[in-house]
């Protein structure tokens, strides 16, 4: 499949997309050598098997393990799979990010179900459009959210996810569940409708772990790190931010609910969590080092920025303030599973004038095309297409559309 991303809601043109390869304008990442037919849980369940007693999940003062997290997880599959949730169905999770919530997406998961997650701090209106939309069997929530525009969907059940703490967690012997392909679906997450109505983008498991596998593999991660996850849950980098570490046995550190708009809150969660790979829009970003509070946080060792195009002034900024960090520029349309290429721009050039989009993840190939599908001359500008096992199934209950942008 292939990918053409010169329309969607990412501002492709502003991007240095000649710069993608200095032979030419293709690139194709590093191929593995056997395919991956695990599920994105599996990978998860692999690392609790072997480091159970580890910290998985840290949201303040409270921690849950790996362990822990692999026997809730089963024990609300289970439940799900009572309610008839199976393979292909939609289950929608909203609520403050919270452990439940992480354990609600594995559960989803283990059902052989896709989660669909929705952002509380969206518009009603818009929620319920999305809710409608997706058709979902079961809605899991956080017990103090509210969820008025939920009653346009009366056919489905609504699970409070505090309920996960009350489940018998002896009941993991006992649940039996399904084989998950890896071309089963495992979340559809909304685009941002910023040019019409929102799209709901199917990603299958595969794409989900190879995205996973490239990764870990990049940020070179160990059980000693801990990520922190403050993305919304509608904005895809949350993808990454939870079953990145997960699947390395590395902690995540739950931000506080809304503290991604407030540089003071996120300075103090990197300190008191000690996160070492923290991801930021360039934006905020910026908000972050002008920020007076700003100060160096030792324990960061990566930064990863993404989203939109990052200006060089702000990666020397960043390198001044902590020099001790690895700075990546990552790009990629929710289409092609949240990254499609990435930069190492630590050692940008201080007269650069762009930061570079880089190199294709593994199992990705990345092609400047003209308007007749024809690779283009280095130098010279053209519509970037993304092919792989990076790109998405399609768009649901959107054949038309789909086959304009998968082909």
């Amino acid at each position: 499949l292939v990918a053409m991303l010169a329309d969607t809601e990412l501002s492709v043109a502003a991007l240095p997309l000649v710069a993608i390869g200095e032979s030419g304008s293709r690139l194709a990442g590093p191929v593995a050598e056997v395919a991956d037919e695990l599920a994105l849980h599996e990978l998860f369940e692999q690392r609790a098997a072997h480091t159970g007693g580890s910290v998985a999940l840290l949201q303040g003062e409270r921690t849950m393990s790996y362990a822990q997290l692999d026997r809730r997880s089963t024990a609300l599959a289970g439940r799900l799979i009572e309610l008839g949730v199976g393979r292909e169905d939609r289950v929608a999770l909203t609520g403050q990010r919270s452990i439940e919530l992480v354990v609600g997406m594995l559960a989803t998961l283990k059902a052989g179900a896709a989660f669909v997650p929705l952002d509380p701090q969206y518009p009603a209106e818009r929620l319920a459009w999305m809710l409608s939309d997706a058709a979902p069997k079961v809605l899991l929530k956080s017990a103090d959210q509210a969820t008025p525009w939920a009653e346009t969907r009366p056919q489905m059940t609504v699970l409070e996810l505090s309920a996960a703490d009350a489940v018998d967690e002896s009941a993991k012997s006992t649940v039996t569940l399904p084989t998950v392909r890896a071309d089963a679906l495992a979340y559809m997450i909304y685009t941002s409708g910023s040019s019409g109505t929102p799209k709901g983008v199917l990603v299958e498991h595969r794409n989900a772990v190879n995205l996973v596998r490239a990764m870990a593999s990049i940020f070179e991660l160990t059980p000693a790190d801990r990520v922190l996850h403050q993305s919304s849950i509608s904005f895809d980098p949350s993808i990454w931010e939870l079953f990145v570490p997960l699947a390395c046995g590395a902690s995540v550190a739950l931000a506080p609910s809304g503290a991604q708009s407030d540089p003071a809150r996120i300075l103090t969660a990197i300190e008191q969590s000690d996160a070492s790979v923290v991801s930021f829009v360039p934006a905020f970003l910026q908000a972050l080092l002008d920020h007076r509070e700003m100060r160096l946080l030792k324990t960061v060792r990566i930064v990863v920025s993404g989203g939109e195009s990052l200006p060089p002034r702000r990666v020397h900024d960043l390198r001044r303030r902590w020099p001790q960090a690895r700075i990546l520029n990552l790009y990629g349309p929710t289409e092609c599973t949240v990254v499609s290429t990435w930069y190492d721009a630590t050692r940008l050039p201080v007269n650069a004038a762009s930061v570079p989009i880089g190199q294709p993840l593994a199992a990705v190939t990345a092609e400047v095309l003209d308007s007749v599908g024809q690779p283009v001359p280095p130098g010279v500008v053209g519509e970037l297409y993304v092919s792989g096992v990076a790109v998405a199934r399609g768009y649901w209950q959107r054949p038309e559309l789909t086959l304009e942008h998968f082909s």
